[in-house]
């Protein structure tokens, strides 16, 4: 895994996944949007190589993760790339959007920088194809 997208509005969220990101896997090109329109608009102009998985909040202003998601999920070169929904929230009627939205997994944000670091870990360690499997 070589390239990995963020779409978070918060700073210091962003901040702290980035700095986890670095610990863990100091190779891998991170790059970050605040909202999801300007990474659709990115990521449409294929211009730039396309990130290995997309990490999305689902608060947001101008487009939520699920409007970003669903926009997405809809432009065929994009399909194939993996979306982990990042978020605060735990509920599962949140999981389960999410899986019917076509995102490949979901996970809250966690309460440390360590807990942090170790769900990063644990996903860059998946390979990719089986991170592009709809979340179950």
């Amino acid at each position: 895994m070589n390239r990995i997208l963020l779409i978070d509005d918060d700073i210091d969220d962003a901040g702290l996944f980035r700095e986890a990101l670095k610990r863990i896997a100091p190779s891998i090109l991170f790059q970050h949007f605040f909202e999801g329109a300007e990474a659709l608009r990115h990521l449409m102009g294929e211009k730039d190589p396309l990130p290995d998985i997309i990490f999305v909040d689902i608060n947001m202003p101008k487009i939520n993760g699920w409007e970003f998601l669903v926009s997405f999920r809809a432009v065929r070169h994009l399909q194939h790339v993996p979306v982990i929904i990042y978020t605060t929230s735990s509920e599962d009627r949140e999981i389960k959007k999410a899986k019917a939205l076509g995102a490949n997994g979901f996970i809250s944000k966690p309460d440390s920088f360590t807990q942090l670091k170790e769900t990063l870990a644990a996903i860059l360690a998946q390979p990719t194809e089986l991170l592009a499997k709809t979340l179950d």
